[in-house]
């Protein structure tokens, strides 16, 4: 090869050096830019993503808070919807002393009292019972109140055979009363 086509070689290779540097001095700043924009984007829209989680999580939260508080003020709820201690204890033996009277029994002792619940925001009312049912009655007797609302949860119970298939019963048990919040 001559002087001249060598020169020219020598050239066209300088030249390609320097249109490569001048290439990669532009494109590796902008590289770098996109890269840096791509993770600030990226940032943005994982915070908008959990942002919006946020937003829908209190909607969900506020929705079963306002579905809980509508079914927990109606009967089928279970518990005594009565706002005070003194209304609740009085509707519990009321109810009581019905059901003994709806099954051909007496009520002779129903003693009610009201205490902290088995966590926050709920009270107990415990109550104790001694009466006369048939004996045939016993089991209708139970499962009403166990059953039907306000839910009453036996805890101790017993039953002794008198005369004309007659029952003493005495029993221990528990309903429940929601508070409003900050009582």
């Amino acid at each position: 090869m001559s002087a001249g086509g060598r020169s020219r070689g020598a050239a066209l290779a300088l030249l390609a050096g320097v249109v490569m540097i001048i290439g990669a001095a532009a494109v590796v700043p902008a590289g770098l830019y996109w890269s840096k924009t791509g993770t600030i984007i990226r940032d943005a829209r994982t915070k908008i993503q959990r942002s919006e989680q946020r937003e829908k999580s209190e909607e969900t939260l506020v929705r079963s808070q306002t579905d809980w508080n509508r079914f927990a003020a109606t009967p089928a709820s279970g518990f005594i919807l009565n706002t005070d201690d003194e209304t609740a204890i009085s509707a519990t033996k009321q109810r009581i002393n019905s059901v003994f009277a709806e099954l051909e029994g007496t009520a002779t002792v129903v003693t009610s009292e009201a205490g902290d619940g088995p966590r926050e925001g709920v009270r107990s009312i415990t109550i104790a019972i001694e009466g006369n049912l048939p004996r045939k009655n016993l089991g209708a007797f139970l499962t009403r109140l166990e059953s039907e609302p306000a839910y009453i949860v036996i805890s101790e119970f017993e039953a002794i055979t008198r005369q004309n298939n007659q029952l003493r019963i005495t029993l221990t048990g528990q309903a429940f009363r929601l508070l409003e919040p900050g009582t």
